[in-house]
């Protein structure tokens, strides 16, 4: 008597939610009167050791196309119970080792008649929105093959906080060099966190607070104390005329990276009015023409921006495309950090052989209407 899992999720890895997940499983017993496979699904978040209770549990009939095998795909629910960043948890989501990431374990089990039944633990994994890149030859690329989750190119340049993911069953330090300047910051979780989590840091921050030197570029690279991941350039932007507004977006990794939108930008607002009328007239031969016969009930007002990109790499149209097909985007406005969606529906990819300058001009809408609530 054998129940085997066949496919699904290696232990601990991480797993984007928006594209399947799949568990598949097979028994001997598939002859026996009334048998069944059935899937118990248990999604959690916080450490790897909190899962509580089964969430779910599935049940399927054996396929006799698939040589009597049980396919199931999980993704949906884990979507389910992921949170949504906001613009009130997003920035907190990026300091935080995990946060808006969940666990998920299973249990196969199959069963049969009145009291037939057999059950194989399944494995543990970490989920995180985003999709499961596939490269030129259609072939997926896990986790491993990447050692960081940025659609960022190697060379851009920033102008303030800038985070960077980091892998943590991969990297636990990360290395910032400018000039002669070498800091290495070791990466820390706590007692119910897990190392198999990503971790966001601002590698400006510790560029600013690291580095003692006056330098215009500093480079940035993660380690495990013997391995050693791609180095990263970041160029210290100037920007004398205009605010450099920064931008934080999920991309195809599921997860938060940064771009500076530095030119003009426009800020317009839109309205809309609700009013009611009042009638004078009070009884069939009074009229009473102190009462208001047209007055306003209500006015939203939604606010939208017109931002323009610096002058871009070639590279750096790969980040623009990101940027437009996010599902989760905010910008700091005014020192708060606003959740927007972009407007533009068309991007027309520029080059260095047909523009010869790489500038992009975004529109964005903040997403609440505002509202006075004095009465």
């Amino acid at each position: 008597m054998a129940l085997t899992i066949t496919k699904q999720p290696a232990s601990n890895g991480l797993y984007f939610a928006d594209s399947p997940i799949l568990i598949e499983m097979i028994s001997t017993q598939v002859a026996q009167t009334g048998f069944a496979y059935k899937l118990e699904v248990t999604i959690w978040s916080g450490g790897i050791s909190d899962s509580n209770s089964v969430t779910y549990t599935l049940r399927k009939l054996p396929n006799p196309e698939n040589s009597n095998r049980a396919l199931f795909d999980v993704s949906k629910l884990i979507q389910d119970q992921l949170e949504h960043p906001t613009a009130k948890n997003f920035t907190a989501r990026v300091e935080d080792i995990g946060t808006g990431g969940i666990w998920c374990k299973i249990t196969a089990k199959a069963t049969w008649g009145s009291s037939g039944s057999e059950s194989t633990a399944g494995n543990t994994w970490y989920n995180t929105q985003g999709y499961t890149f596939m490269d030129k030859e259609r072939v997926n690329e896990t986790i491993a093959v990447r050692d960081m989750l940025m659609i960022r190119p190697t060379d851009t340049e920033v102008y303030g906080s800038t985070y960077i993911p980091v892998l943590r069953s991969d990297f636990d330090q990360v290395i910032v060099t400018a000039g002669s300047e070498t800091h290495t910051q070791t990466l820390t979780a706590s007692a119910t966190e897990s190392d198999t989590r990503i971790q966001y840091v601002d590698v400006y921050d510790i560029f600013e607070d690291e580095i003692t030197g006056s330098y215009d570029e500093f480079k940035v690279k993660l380690s495990d104390g013997t391995n050693e991941s791609s180095q990263y350039t970041f160029y210290v932007g100037c920007e004398s005329r205009f605010v450099p507004i920064p931008i934080m977006y999920l991309n195809q990794y599921g997860v938060i990276e940064t771009l500076f939108l530095e030119k003009k930008h426009v800020r317009s607002r839109s309205y809309e009015r609700i009013s009611f009328k009042r009638a004078h007239i009070i009884d069939s031969v009074d009229i009473d023409m102190s009462r208001k016969g047209n007055t306003t009930f209500n006015v939203t007002s939604q606010v939208s921006h017109v931002m323009n990109t610096g002058f871009l790499d070639e590279a750096e149209n790969t980040m623009i495309e990101q940027l437009m097909i996010s599902p989760y985007i905010v910008a700091k406005l005014d020192d708060v950090w606003r959740q927007v969606v972009v407007n533009d529906m068309e991007l027309q990819e520029k080059t260095s052989r047909n523009d010869r300058l790489i500038q992009y001009s975004i529109s964005l809408t903040e997403g609440h209407k505002e509202i006075n609530i004095v009465r």
